[in-house]
């Protein structure tokens, strides 16, 4: 068993729905140092595009994924599975933003539409989700007469806030412990700055969260700050997509009610059915938390990869999927799926410890210590000490287990 990523749209849009995609926007900014900022606002633009359920949306980090690769528009459009591509160019100044987009016909290439959208810094969002409904408009021009769907109300940005905001985000999406503990710095600034960041907040969360999962010295505190930083994003968007799709990931690294876990993740599908983050954590909580429903989990994930099937966040839907496999009896595949993840995100940990409890399973013993060796060198715990951190189950202990000492 493989996974490869689609080769065509119409396969990638259940229901023939007109799929898009958002390609790297170029940096036209004087400033040094804005790439983060051109990469930030594919990712928005994309997320508004997904409010349109007409539209099947890929998600903004596998348009970021062919940035440099100098593809044609035929080529990123096998890619990523879709019809429609959206390309563009960010110039930001002091206090203002433009924004120029071509919308392109993937198919053969010829662009259907272009525009400019330009204003100031502070009204950002609503500039995003203007560009998002002319966009979605020339593609299907009846929702010109529908009302533009903004979703929740968010305030006018800091631009210094957003600009923490973005950097931050892009170190967290390393997921590793080093990672977030490189972005927690910047979210905490980002938050003396706009304490009322919803996304800030739950990605400040998150981070913490990792840190706690694999032991540190101000453990207490640190899960007691993620507690606080959670709630209080859940407070103010409870109905972001992302912002509950994280939660809902917080929650049960945490050790919190899976219940509640599982319904942060399927809110997050209820408020925008594009959200593949929303997808992905539903899945991966069933998969995990729920062995009686391996095939729904399965299902969820594999949704998942045709909304986001080239992002960074590829490798958690990979492993999501092998503990599905697993929970189906597919072992193999599951191993197969662990180690894809790990050679397209190698300090993701999580991979190296289900790989050391298959190959214990399977007595394959050499295989295990390596992975349980891994799973170390990325973490900095032992499979077993770390098993017992996260209140892992008894099938999992006993096959750890057997594992030789990896001190």
């Amino acid at each position: 068993m493989s996974w490869d990523p689609p080769t065509d749209g119409a396969t990638s849009a259940p229901g023939s729905r007109p799929s898009i995609a958002v390609l790297p926007f170029a940096n036209l900014s004087e400033e040094a140092g804005q790439e983060f900022f051109a990469d930030g606002m594919v990712e928005e633009i994309a997320t508004a595009l997904t409010k349109f359920r007409a539209l099947f949306v890929v998600a903004g980090g596998s348009g970021l994924s062919l940035k440099g690769q100098g593809l044609t528009a035929e080529e990123a459009g096998r890619l990523l599975g879709v019809r429609y591509l959206l390309d563009g160019a960010v110039r930001r100044t002091v206090g203002r933003v433009s924004i120029s987009v071509n919308l392109i016909d993937a198919r053969g290439g010829a662009e259907l539409w272009a525009d400019r959208f330009e204003g100031s810094a502070a009204d950002l969002f609503s500039l995003l989700d203007d560009v998002a409904l002319s966009a979605a408009s020339v593609i299907e021009p009846q929702l010109h007469a529908e009302a533009a769907p903004r979703g929740p109300a968010r305030p006018a940005a800091d631009p210094d806030a957003y600009d923490l905001f973005l950097r931050a985000r892009a170190l967290a999406s390393g997921f590793t412990r080093e990672a977030s503990e490189q972005a927690l710095p910047l979210y905490e600034r980002c938050l003396e700055l706009d304490a009322r960041n919803a996304r800030a907040l739950i990605g400040c969360a998150a981070a913490l969260t990792v840190v706690v999962v694999y032991g540190c010295a101000d453990e207490d505190r640190l899960r007691a700050l993620a507690h606080e930083r959670l709630q209080a994003a859940l407070g103010l968007a409870p109905d972001d997509a992302e912002v509950l799709a994280i939660a809902a990931h917080v929650v049960s690294d945490l050790g919190g009610d899976i219940f509640t876990a599982r319904a942060l993740a399927d809110a997050a599908i209820s408020v925008n059915p594009g959200h593949a983050h929303g997808w992905r954590v539903s899945g991966s909580l069933r998969a995990t938390h729920d062995p009686v429903e391996p095939d729904i989990a399965a299902e969820r994930l594999e949704h998942a990869l045709r909304l986001d099937p080239l992002s960074p966040r590829l490798a958690l839907t990979l492993t999501g999927l092998g503990v599905a496999r697993l929970g189906q009896r597919r072992l193999e595949d599951a191993i197969l799926l662990f180690r894809q993840s790990a050679q397209l995100l190698p300090r993701y940990a999580a991979n190296y410890l289900w790989l050391a409890t298959l190959y214990s399973q399977l007595r394959q013993f050499a295989e295990a210590s390596e992975a349980a060796a891994s799973f170390r060198a990325t973490s900095g715990v032992t499979v077993q000490a770390f098993a017992g951190r996260v209140g892992a189950g008894d099938w999992m202990k006993s096959r750890l287990a057997r594992i030789g000492s990896d001190d």
